[in-house]
């Protein structure tokens, strides 16, 4: 479930029902009217923020434990995973905000998940798990936001499942 709560009291306001265990950190929309956040039941959602009655339900084949990312035009990113199970599930989805539809998708059928997407002007990065021994372990990847265009992927020696910083000179940090 997702539960907004108020700040100065800790009461609840409302919840929301989602399909599965959600791992994934909110985000909220510029305008502060909906709420993004995916669940383990392979869906990503968005709710209105103050009443917490679902607009839209995004279904994906893999686990949405990923944070979601939003760019200055309400487009939500998010990624998956394989979920543990025996097929590789590693895609990073460009959706509409508003409408819930999907813009651009890209699987990397040489992951086995990815995770917390950021966006940093034109270019969106997610990080890549992998038992592949080409990429040992995992990778950093951009894509152009717009398109959805691969630009490079760098070999991490390891998981990374957690979002890059960006620093003032545009370096990642993972």
């Amino acid at each position: 479930s997702l539960y907004a709560i108020g700040a100065e009291d800790g009461r609840v306001r409302w919840t929301a029902q989602t399909s599965g265990i959600v791992y994934s950190s909110p985000a909220i929309s510029a305008d502060g009217s909906r709420v993004y956040v995916g669940s383990n039941g392979g869906t990503m959602y968005a709710f209105n923020r103050s009443t917490g009655e679902k607009l839209w339900g995004v279904f994906t084949p893999g686990w949405v434990d990923s944070s979601p990312a939003i760019d200055n035009d309400g487009n939500v990113f998010t990624c998956i995973s394989n979920g543990n199970g025996f097929q590789n599930y590693a895609v990073i989805y460009k959706i509409d905000g508003i409408s819930g539809e999907g813009i651009w998708q890209d699987g990397l059928t040489d992951a086995d998940g990815l995770y917390n997407p950021i966006v940093a002007g034109a270019t969106v990065y997610a990080a890549s798990v992998s038992e592949d021994s080409e990429t040992s372990g995992g990778e950093l990847r951009a894509w152009d936001a717009a398109t959805g265009e691969r630009l490079w992927a760098l070999a991490t020696q390891g998981h990374v499942g957690v979002a890059p910083a960006i620093g003032e000179a545009g370096e990642l940090f993972t």
